[in-house]
């Protein structure tokens, strides 16, 4: 099974490349960019911390930072093009806080608005950072196999007191 980080990025590129027509999205940072390819949507995942959210079984609370990077071209109005493509963005996830219950939680925290005048063409870049809660079980997690049933017996003493027997036993794999 691939990691939920991934599952996560998956999603995001689905949910945006079925409702975004006029840019190009990409599920990974690494993509040769040029002026004809812009507009163009790129998702990737930053850092993530990790703390210990239960014991038995051990489960992991994860936060995550998903990036989302819009590019444009930067001759006419970019700021207002890259604004409006971040609007959208924004709307589809907050539509979709769970991701279809992969997750468990997802929040925008921060945007990063630039705009860049090397090579050719100059071209704005809006990074969008998105807070991703999600849980996950470590690998010491397995299923518990199929209990086998437990057997006891209850006698009364000519006393009327009460002695059990108990009997457990589990299926062997």
């Amino acid at each position: 099974m691939s990691h939920q980080r991934l599952e996560i990025r998956k999603h995001v590129t689905t949910l945006l490349r079925d409702n975004i027509q006029n840019a190009q999205v990409f599920s990974s940072r690494l993509r040769a960019l040029n002026n004809e390819n812009l507009p163009a949507i790129l998702i990737y995942t930053r850092t993530e911390s990790t703390e210990k959210f239960a014991e038995a079984p051990r489960e992991l609370d994860r936060n995550l930072e998903l990036l989302v990077e819009i590019k444009v071209d930067g001759l006419y109005d970019c700021d207002d093009i890259v604004d409006q493509f971040a609007n959208r963005v924004e709307d589809l996830i907050h539509q979709d806080d769970s991701f279809g219950a992969l997750v468990n939680d997802v929040l925008l925290s921060n945007t990063d608005i630039e705009f860049f005048n090397e090579g050719a063409k100059p071209f704005c870049v809006a990074r969008l950072t998105f807070d991703v809660q999600y849980f996950t079980f470590t690998n010491l997690y397995r299923e518990p196999n199929d209990f086998d049933g437990a057997e006891y017996d209850l006698d009364l003493n000519n006393d009327q007191s009460a002695e059990i027997k108990t009997h457990i036993q589990f299926k062997s794999n």
